[in-house]
């Protein structure tokens, strides 16, 4: 079976739905949403086995999500912040891929 944590879906709504979903039910109680923890490591993890469905973790799928996700959030919660990319371990080379991939716009906080 796929393995969620290592495959991210080309149509991301549903997910940000429930991510919303929970960020509303939620409200007021926090400050700080980090967006997608570690991110770094999920790649060569598995073979994607539908291109076509699913989109592989690189530093561009990480920008893509987030500057997608986070109008939806800040529409609904304009006063949270969104902190990312959390990193396993100091990957100062991935965060700085994603600075250099527009990342930086998308976020409040790394």
């Amino acid at each position: 079976p796929l393995r969620g944590e290592t495959l991210v879906p080309k149509d991301p709504m549903p997910w940000f739905d429930e991510m919303l979903r929970l960020a509303d039910a939620h409200r007021g109680e926090i400050d700080i949403y980090e967006f997608l923890n570690e991110f770094n490591i999920w790649g060569g993890r598995m073979k994607n086995p539908d291109p076509a469905r699913f989109d592989d973790p690189t530093v561009e799928t990480y920008v893509a999500l987030v500057s997608k996700f986070r109008p939806l959030l800040k529409a609904r919660h304009p006063d949270v912040r969104l902190a990312g990319p959390c990193t396993c371990s100091t990957d100062l080379a991935f965060i700085q891929r994603f600075l250099d991939a527009g990342g930086g716009a998308h976020v409040d906080l790394i």
